[in-house]
């Protein structure tokens, strides 16, 4: 702590008073009565020594005025006349005897165990916030107490603020002190009194000691009095003359910025910050007026401190049940939207798989349709005598082993062959028979219908009305139609390589029944088609393979409509598994002749062949041939599809058997507009929760104004009574 002094004695006094000090071993005098026990300190006009009064046994304190020749007994008369005032004051020393007459004079009073604040700080540095505005509270009080008896101190500093037993600040120490009536100046210590009480012609003033015990404050929460820097105090000790400190002082308290500092020691505190910064205020207009405002402030910040906790959950509680409420919206609305659209989409399932089992019903007599019509066809008397014309011809067998090897299609030395062949009255009347054949009202739609000898060579076509010479008389025993798996071998397969033999001929693999072939690539047009085909037999002879092709989308017909539609897959194993054979867009860029090359490799993904519901992204794929079709965009995005396996009768017509075809329906349904009123009810539930989330949000901020005004009015009554305490501080002084 800084030496804190009382101003108004000289250096020459201070060091004359100590000098005595030492040289004195024993009390200055005796008092009846009272017993001296030892020296508790030395003050500016004499020594306070510890007594026991010998009647009630109550240890006091005894105040020698020693220094007669700079004791002003005016002085010592005021302070007598103010402490006999106070003597039902228990924030004040008590005072309890005089010794006027006395050589030196003498106050006996009451004796304070705990030393002073000055003690406490030296041996503390700085105390805690709690225990500092406690003190800070009391010695407000004893200064309202004080002030209501028309006295000011002039003089607070913590060397005049005495502890006791319970650690309650009492003060001590009037000898500075005036009555509001008073116009004399009183200087007090240097740091701890106002700027303008450093003036010879100051009046006193109630503020005077507001601004102190705002210096007490601020010293109890950071170990030193403000102003305290070193530079400035080694100005104010070079200063000789008493006038030259005062205005020193002043200068640098007027010129001070406190308020950092005070924010600092006040620990984010505002509230408080604000209080001490009003205390410490250079302009006594800006000060608090009297102890009573103080004390209101403070009592204010209690209440706000107070109503802080209930505040904040008031504010916060609201807040947090808004945002669960909005968690646990946001979790069920999901919840809600994940199980619906799950719900929606096994139904739709289960629907569209319903709808493809009709739809597949309808592909199957269909289908039923092309394989009665080749079984007719095989059965028919012209075909097989024809056939059994040319097995017997000897042109025909001399070169009937090289043209059905594959290799030879491309070999332009048996081009020769072909075209003498074409001529042949077996393939002239075979060919006039498949006119007859595809001119019938009861023939299904077809690209092409063909034989073979039993070799796989084709012997006879016809093409809507032509013949198309280019491919006859060449081996298609490679393809899936002749050799009966559900994919077409290569042409250059080792099984081929030199001459075949008649035995390597007959024991070719070949169709043993009704067969729907892989989709292949025309020879003809370069159209993908598939082939319905059966053998041509007579008793045991292998006479040859009957054949009706269709192009690939134009042999079953669906109901289709914008959002649902129906389509026809190969989902039998093989290169081939998942393409597309028919489909209402396909179609549609089919009767448009708008068909570009890669629309029929559009495969269907494998995983949505193994489900009999799914959903599919983009059935046709995203083909850049397809993308740019007009009208492709309609049949993107996602679909819930149910899919149903196409059966068909295989075999004589009178002995027909019902067998999975290996191609299968899906009946798909815009996922969006399965899902559209799902989407619209969810959407108007969201915008009900919505709207009753800023009706509460709005109710909330509503209870929180209401709350605030309430608070301010609070203020405002705070604000009166304040009003009315200065009114009271003014009247004191």
């Amino acid at each position: 702590m800084i030496d804190d002094s009382t101003l108004s004695q000289s250096d020459d006094e201070r060091a004359d008073a100590s000098q005595r000090s030492l040289e004195r071993k024993g009390p200055p005098a005796t008092i009846p009565g009272y017993e001296l026990e030892y020296r508790i300190g030395n003050g500016a006009y004499g020594e306070v020594w510890a007594a026991l009064d010998k009647t009630t046994g109550r240890r006091v304190a005894v105040k020698f005025y020693t220094h007669r020749g700079g004791v002003d007994m005016a002085m010592l008369a005021r302070e007598v006349e103010k402490l006999a005032r106070l003597s039902a004051v228990r924030y004040v020393i008590q005072l309890l005897d005089v010794g006027w007459n006395a050589s030196p004079p003498y106050f006996v009073m009451d004796y304070i165990e705990n030393g002073s604040l000055e003690d406490l700080l030296r041996e503390q540095g700085t105390l805690p916030k709690g225990q500092a505005l406690e003190i800070f509270r009391e010695v407000l009080a004893g200064l309202m107490h004080l002030h209501n008896k028309g006295i000011l101190h002039c003089d607070l500093k913590p060397g005049n603020v005495l502890l006791d037993t319970d650690l309650k600040p009492r003060l001590a120490d009037f000898g500075q002190s005036r009555l509001s009536s008073e116009a004399s100046p009183a200087l007090g210590t240097m740091l701890y009194m106002a700027p303008e009480q450093a003036d010879l012609n100051a009046v006193p003033d109630v503020r005077w000691d507001i601004y102190s015990a705002g210096v007490l404050l601020y010293c109890m929460l950071s170990g030193q009095p403000p102003h305290a820097d070193a530079p400035w105090l080694k100005t104010l000790q070079d200063a000789t003359r008493l006038e030259q400190r005062l205005e020193i002082y002043r200068r640098h308290v007027s010129d001070g910025n406190l308020s950092k500092s005070i924010r600092t020691i006040c620990q984010g505190d505002t509230s408080l910050a604000e209080i001490l910064e009003q205390c410490l205020a250079t302009t006594p207009s800006r000060r608090f007026q009297s102890a009573e405002s103080v004390l209101l402030a403070l009592k204010q910040r209690e209440v706000q401190h107070a109503r802080r906790p209930l505040l904040i959950l008031g504010m916060v509680a609201p807040l947090l049940l808004l945002a669960v409420m909005l968690f646990f919206f946001s979790f069920m609305y999901r919840q809600a939207r994940e199980d619906t659209a799950a719900a929606i989409e096994r139904k739709a399932g289960e629907k569209n798989q319903w709808a493809a089992k009709l739809a597949a019903t309808s592909a199957t007599t269909q289908l039923d349709r092309y394989c009665q019509f080749v079984v007719r066809m095989s059965e028919d008397p012209v075909v097989r005598e024809q056939l059994r014309q040319l097995l017997s011809d000897p042109d025909y067998q001399q070169v009937a082993a090289d043209l059905a090897n594959p290799k030879n299609n491309a070999d332009p030395k048996w081009d020769a062959t072909r075209a003498r062949l074409s001529q042949h009255p077996v393939t002239e009347r075979l060919s006039q028979w498949l006119l007859d054949y595809y001119s019938d009202a009861e023939s299904p739609p077809s690209a092409s219908l063909f034989v073979t000898d039993p070799y796989g060579t084709q012997v006879a076509n016809r093409f809507l009305q032509d013949v198309s010479t280019e491919i006859l008389w060449k081996s298609f025993a490679y393809r899936s139609y002749y050799n009966g798996t559900n994919r077409d071998y290569a042409v250059e397969s080792g099984a081929d390589d030199g001459p075949l033999s008649s035995h390597d001929l007959t024991q070719r693999q070949r169709i043993q029944g009704v067969h729907i072939s892989a989709v292949f690539p025309s020879t003809a047009n370069g159209h993908w088609k598939i082939a319905f085909t059966t053998p041509i037999r007579v008793d045991d002879a292998y006479l040859g393979v009957v054949a009706i092709t269709v192009d690939m989308g134009a042999f079953v017909e669906f109901e289709n409509g914008v959002y649902q539609y129906a389509f026809l897959v190969d989902a039998r194993p093989g290169a081939n598994q998942g393409t597309i054979l028919e489909h209402p867009f396909i179609s549609d860029l089919a009767s448009r002749g708008l068909i570009p090359d890669d629309i029929f490799r559009a495969r269907l993904a494998p995983e949505a062949l193994s489900e009999v519901t799914a959903v599919i992204q983009d059935p046709l794929g995203q083909r850049q041939a397809l993308a740019s079709s007009a009208g492709h965009e309609a049949y993107q995005g996602r679909w819930i599809a149910g899919s149903a396996p196409v059966n068909c009768h295989f075999g004589e017509l009178d002995k027909a058997q019902l067998r999975d075809s290996g191609l299968r329906v899906f009946a798909v349904e815009s996922y969006a507009d399965a899902m559209r009123p799902s989407e619209q009810l969810s959407d108007a539930l969201l915008r009900l929760v919505t709207w009753l989330l800023l009706t509460l949000f709005a109710v909330f901020i509503a209870l929180v104004m209401f709350a605030m005004r309430s608070i301010r009015q609070a203020e405002a009554r705070l604000q009166v009574r304040d009003a009315v305490a200065t009114e009271v501080g003014s009247t004191a002084r």
